[in-house]
């Protein structure tokens, strides 16, 4: 934050902290908040305390406790680019030989190694990232697990856990929905599958002009109910492109 909108902080820069931020490759010079106004409008509650602002000034993150050099290092690293680093997690934690992104992992031997437990609320948020970052090699290869081994009668399991579930997530064969629109907005291709499985979901899913929470795969029953944050506007909006029903 500029030094005018900081209460109550005061500027140093003394040998100390300087060497302090060349460790930590730091552009920012320390500031002191003697009288705890920062602290407090922070909402901190612990001494010593970590809050990390973003470029725009957005707080986000905070821990209480000193945290090491290499951790404020790895801090720091997600503060700057999250995407990125959430992926690298993603790669190295979640993502089986297959390409599938597991919904956990296991650590034996200090070894981390996926589960075999699947979601398609994974599955699609990944694929939205992907198309909205371009990362198109990424967004081939999790649509192809999703669209060969996850998915019946163009309808997504929601779980796959050596089997397939019996039933779809609405949101999440929309949010899939959405991000085909956005891959067939950026690079073409994905027009036919979207509309495809837009016009599936809602045979499938919206019943009197209500979207249902689930769907059978393979038969013709559906939920009776819809939870409230299943009913994604931008999702349907994109959807509608496609099939001018939702």
């Amino acid at each position: 934050l500029p030094e005018d909108h900081r209460p109550g902080v005061v500027h140093i820069d003394d040998q100390h902290h300087q060497q302090q931020r060349q460790q930590l490759a730091l552009a920012e010079t320390t500031l002191m908040d003697p009288d705890a106004a920062l602290y407090t409008a922070l909402g901190l509650h612990w001494v010593p305390s970590v809050a990390i602002l973003d470029a725009e000034g957005r707080l986000v993150y905070t821990a209480k406790g000193a945290p090491d050099a290499a951790e404020i290092s790895a801090l720091l690293n997600y503060v700057r680019s999250p995407d990125r680093q959430t992926l690298r997690f993603l790669e190295s934690r979640l993502t089986m030989p297959s390409g599938l992104l597991a919904s956990g992992y296991r650590v034996f031997d200090g070894q981390a190694t996926p589960g075999e437990t699947l979601l398609s609320e994974s599955q699609g948020l990944l694929m939205l990232w992907a198309a909205q970052t371009g990362d198109q090699e990424t967004f081939d290869r999790v649509w192809r697990v999703v669209r060969d081994g996850m998915s019946a009668g163009g309808l997504t399991a929601w779980r796959v856990d050596g089997k397939m579930s019996e039933v779809n997530a609405a949101l999440d064969d929309l949010r899939i929905v959405e991000a085909l629109a956005l891959a067939d907005e950026r690079w073409g291709l994905y027009g036919h599958e979207a509309a495809a499985r837009a016009k599936i979901l809602y045979d499938r899913c919206v019943q009197d002009g209500l979207m249902r929470d689930f769907a059978s795969l393979k038969g013709k029953t559906a939920a009776d109910t819809v939870t409230l944050c299943y009913m994604d506007v931008a999702a349907m909006e994109a959807a509608a492109a496609y099939d001018p029903r939702w």
